[in-house]
């Protein structure tokens, strides 16, 4: 009875996960309007309109990062275009924590109180950020790496090894690299001394094997033979960079994990979880995995020795510290002196108690989201929209992530499946993605663009970095037809739109401004 109360009790934290991404239509997370209104694409959902003139699908370039396209591109259709994303959402935050619980069980050989509390490990800022491949991929890594015959010993195991991590490469690099450290971890074993025999090169090679199976072998081959490699198609890529302030980032860095929407509530969560652990815990003891906890370690260490941003991928060093709790919660099996399905039932109400208030933050923010369709509402099929933002101010709660990065600033890109218009920002990286902007409005795009701030308009000069954001502001009076302004009822402390003289305004609503563009 108790261990069915305890299997319950993670259930129900698992399945409180997916309750906000199929009740909030689109959630406050940077690049997700971005990434669905290019699965719309793929899905069908321009297929008749203009824009089967404007954007087009082209797979050969594509190799990596497309777990998501290659689902809309097969399942979209029968799902509907404007279902699939809600769904690869859905998926991206309930998939992680449950690898990590499964992981668990495997290590420890059974359901666990602890499991309980592993859907905290869903909130954190690669989530919030968007990156769906990425949360989708770590999450069947740790499937994975559940599933695998480590540490015994059978036929075709490098093989399966091989061509999982090929398979997670394709979905997303990280994934890879996370499968190849787990197996690695499992190899070390449980014990914090070597348990290995042998000798130390062959104690060596049998704890790295597995590790070079799945993650080097691939890599390598996707070095040799693949077409175009991300970063490859600029002229003058992203140079891989550390931040303006190190310390700075670095230290928001390692608290990716936890700081999401306010980090004053994010705190007060950590504080109750630790209340909560000490209740729960107390004076007792727990199992270690040695293996999972150096591994852990490592990661937690690298996200201070990596840059920032390497070719044209962001956010590299902040994604090593979701991985790294992944693996040591995973690692971790503690005693209780309460009974389990009391301790259980405590975690699961402070993961349900988060993703409640995660999901008012969501909700909240659906008044910017309606704002944009409203300003939209106006911009006749086919159109080309210019996405402007009002900067420097930080606005309500969900407008800003792990206190500095605006999650509005792909808000524009529902253009795209809400009034089938031309955006310039959408994702199409040869390399990255399989959607293509067709000639002559290739010249336009920025495949790594964000949205503007006015001064960028007002003083684009074409230097590099300028030309992978915002390279779609050259001539921009004489391409564009519409300009739509987002976070624009919060003041602008550099600028205002009222310097721009060809602008006439179409409506007002508040967070969304629609100006048409007088040429």
């Amino acid at each position: 009875m108790e261990r069915r109360a305890v299997f319950g009790c993670i259930v129900a934290a698992l399945l409180g996960i997916c309750l906000p991404a199929l009740l909030v239509p689109v959630p406050p997370l940077l690049d997700y309007p971005n990434h669905l209104a290019r699965l719309w694409l793929l899905a069908g959902g321009g297929a008749g309109g203009p824009l089967a003139q404007i954007y087009g699908v082209d797979w050969t370039g594509a190799v990596i990062n497309i777990g998501t396209d290659l689902v809309a591109r097969t399942v979209g259709p029968f799902v509907g275009p404007s279902r699939l994303p809600p769904l690869l959402l859905m998926v991206a935050c309930v998939l992680p924590p449950l690898g990590a619980v499964l992981l668990n069980r495997a290590v420890y050989g059974g359901f666990h109180w602890w499991q309980a509390g592993f859907g905290l490990l869903a909130w954190c800022f690669t989530l919030l950020a968007g990156f769906l491949n990425f949360q989708i991929s770590l999450g069947f890594a740790l499937l994975a790496a559940a599933s695998d015959p480590l540490p015994s010993k059978r036929r075709g195991a490098p093989v399966r090894r091989i061509a999982t991590g090929a398979a997670l490469l394709i979905c997303h690099p990280f994934g890879c690299v996370f499968y190849g450290a787990l197996l690695t971890s499992l190899a070390w074993g449980p014990g914090f001394r070597d348990p290995l025999d042998g000798s130390t090169g062959s104690r060596l090679g049998r704890v790295l094997w597995p590790g070079v199976c799945a993650t080097l072998i691939p890599v390598a081959a996707l070095w040799l033979f693949a077409p175009v490699l991300p970063g490859g198609h600029e002229a003058t890529p992203m140079l891989s960079r550390w931040g303006g302030d190190f310390v700075l980032n670095k230290v928001l860095t390692a608290l990716s994990v936890i700081v999401t929407y306010d980090a004053r509530t994010d705190f007060l969560f950590v504080i109750a979880l630790w209340i909560v652990l000490r209740w729960v815990i107390g004076m007792g003891r727990g199992r270690v995995h040695a293996g999972l906890w150096y591994g852990a370690g490592g990661m937690a260490l690298a996200s201070f020795a990596v840059p920032a941003a390497v070719a044209d991928t962001a956010y590299i060093d902040v994604r090593l510290p979701v991985m790294a709790a992944l693996m040591a919660a995973a690692g971790l099996s503690p005693t209780t002196r309460l009974p389990s399905w009391m301790a259980a039932a405590a975690l699961a109400g402070v993961v349900l108690a988060r993703t409640g208030w995660i999901g008012a933050v969501w909700e909240a923010r659906q008044a910017d989201v309606q704002s944009v369709a409203r300003a939209l509402a106006s911009v006749p099929p086919g159109a080309l929209v210019l996405p402007a933002e009002h900067c420097c101010q930080p606005g309500p709660i969900g407008r800003r992530l792990l206190v500095t990065t605006p999650t509005y600033l792909h808000d524009p890109a529902l253009a795209v499946p809400w009034r089938q218009a031309f955006v310039p920002t959408l994702f199409a990286a040869p390399g990255k993605q399989p959607l293509r902007v067709l000639p002559p409005w290739d010249r336009l795009a920025a495949p790594e663009g964000r949205t503007a701030p006015l001064t960028s308009i007002r003083d684009y000069s074409s230097r590099p970095l300028e030309r992978v954001f915002f390279g779609y502001l050259e001539h921009w009076r004489e391409r564009f037809d519409y300009m739509l302004v987002i976070n624009a009822d919060t003041p602008d402390d550099t600028l205002d739109e009222s310097v721009f003289p060809e602008l006439g305004l179409v409506t007002d609503e508040g967070f969304a401004r629609l100006y048409r563009i007088n040429r």
